[in-house]
């Protein structure tokens, strides 16, 4: 075991096995006193595994799990200083908010007059009205069920807060909405948040930093800028944001090293941007208006390469001639492993058209 840290939750080399299947094989990480971090991933990707483990419901085979410190590892979830919202939010209906709110509480053993006041004191803090506090959650929109959930969980005064897909079951625009005032929350409080999500929109627009998971280890952890703008192998740059793959003649005709290469889909333009970008030529396969912009897909020799372009500038029609403009510094390459490799100009024969 290695010696510890200032970081508010260590993983310290922990392994979660379930029978003969190993969900987590080795994890290390710290995550820092204040951080929103999400643990980012596709369905069964160890993500919730993870956040589970740090909440007491999961004892790992090995290693150890440190709160501010504290080798946590053995405890049991109520002494872990750690507060939960579930994907369900797992309230109860037939309550009022306030009594939802104030459930914790209760169990302890607060009297009725310190109940009432730190309930009043956290819902005014996630924006829940007098009104509100006195109806059933039953009567309550998505947004503000969630909010509830949340205001249960910090009325405890945890050190910790874990969030398991709490986004989940809001419909598209309520979940956009509420990420914001998810992160304004977090941000109110002060307090440490781990979040677990798949999708790579939350991600990105809430977290301080990401850790992407797969297949139980993880990939990369990084801002969100690291994260999408310079993804350290192959699976990042799949599962964080949208990219192309180029075939091995697209790649050879730009001059480089013939290896897994990708360009992501803003990073292409059907205009030159820059005096060293490459022509690819093509044919306009689809066409996808998004009102702020159109997505093509270009058929180049042997790929299809998405390019995002204006209104306004541009308008092709499924099966016009294209020409897609990519600069070799653009192209993410990666080895037979891959992992991130240099991008690296083989010939300078290939010229702008």
């Amino acid at each position: 075991m290695s010696e510890p840290t200032d970081f508010a939750v260590e993983f310290d080399g922990v392994k979660v096995t379930y029978g003969d299947f190993v969900a987590i094989p080795d994890l290390h990480l710290g995550i820092r006193e204040g951080e929103f971090f999400t643990f980012l991933g596709p369905s069964g990707c160890g993500k919730t595994t993870a956040l589970r483990t740090v909440a007491g419901f999961v004892n790992p085979a090995r290693g150890a799990v440190r709160i501010k410190g504290t080798d946590v590892t053995r405890l049991p979830s109520d002494a872990r200083g750690v507060g939960m919202v579930f994907q369900n939010y797992a309230l109860f209906p037939s309550m009022t908010v306030r009594d939802n709110i104030g459930y914790g509480l209760r169990v302890r053993r607060v009297d009725r007059a310190g109940r009432q006041q730190r309930v009043d004191d956290v819902a005014r803090r996630v924006d829940l009205t007098s009104a509100q506090l006195d109806a059933h959650v039953a009567d309550l929109s998505g947004g503000q069920q969630q909010r509830v959930a949340i205001a249960r969980t910090m009325v405890m005064q945890p050190d910790i807060l874990l969030l398991d897909e709490p986004l989940s079951n809001l419909d598209a625009k309520l979940r956009v909405q509420m990420r914001a005032e998810l992160k304004a929350v977090q941000s109110d409080f002060g307090i440490t948040t781990v979040y677990v999500t798949h999708d790579q929109d939350e991600a990105l627009t809430m977290s301080d930093r990401i850790a992407v998971f797969n297949q139980g280890s993880i990939e990369q952890v990084g801002t969100p800028d690291e994260v999408y703008a310079d993804p350290q192998t192959e699976f990042v740059c799949n599962f964080v944001g949208e990219s192309s793959k180029l075939s091995p003649q697209v790649v050879r005709n730009m001059g480089l090293a013939p290896t897994a290469s990708y360009v992501r889909v803003e990073r292409a333009a059907l205009a030159p941007r820059t005096p060293t970008a490459i022509r690819v030529q093509g044919r306009v396969e689809d066409v996808a208006y998004h009102g702020m912009h159109i997505r093509y897909s270009v058929g180049a020799v042997g790929c299809t390469v998405k390019v995002l372009a204006s209104p306004t500038e541009h308008r092709l029609q499924k099966g016009d001639d294209a020409s897609i403009y990519i600069d070799p510094s653009d192209v993410l390459q990666f080895d037979d492993t891959g992992r991130r490799i240099q991008t690296r100009v083989l010939s300078h024969t290939a010229v702008p058209a």
